[in-house]
């Protein structure tokens, strides 16, 4: 069993203890680092979740708001039409009415 080594050596050891424990710390590091990492993308959920949530809001008042808008419009436009339709009576009206004593049409005759 030449070129098997059998016995400890205390300066290896020492070397192997030290690797051991940089190891460990950088284990422990990169464990803190995903903690950090972990807590940073749960605020960012809360955070989208919440302007998700505010967008929704804002799209629901806003259809209302469209809503209530072409309930104008409409009613606009009736009442444009109501005034089309006594501008055309008054005007039939007047074109079929004799004039006046003041003479506000001359006659034909």
């Amino acid at each position: 069993q030449a070129g098997i080594r059998t016995t400890k050596s205390p300066k290896r050891d020492s070397g192997m203890a030290m690797v051991v424990e940089m190891l460990q710390q950088e284990v422990a590091a990169s464990k803190a680092r995903v903690l950090t990492l972990e807590s940073e993308a749960s605020a960012h959920q809360v955070a989208v979740r919440r302007a998700s949530e505010e967008s929704t809001r804002e799209k629901d008042r806003l259809r209302e708001e469209v809503v209530a808008l072409h309930g104008q419009l409409a009613l606009a436009h009736e009442q444009l039409d109501d005034a089309r339709v006594q501008a055309s009576a008054h005007k039939t009206l007047a074109q079929a009415t004799p004039p006046t004593a003041a003479g506000s049409r001359p006659s034909p005759e």
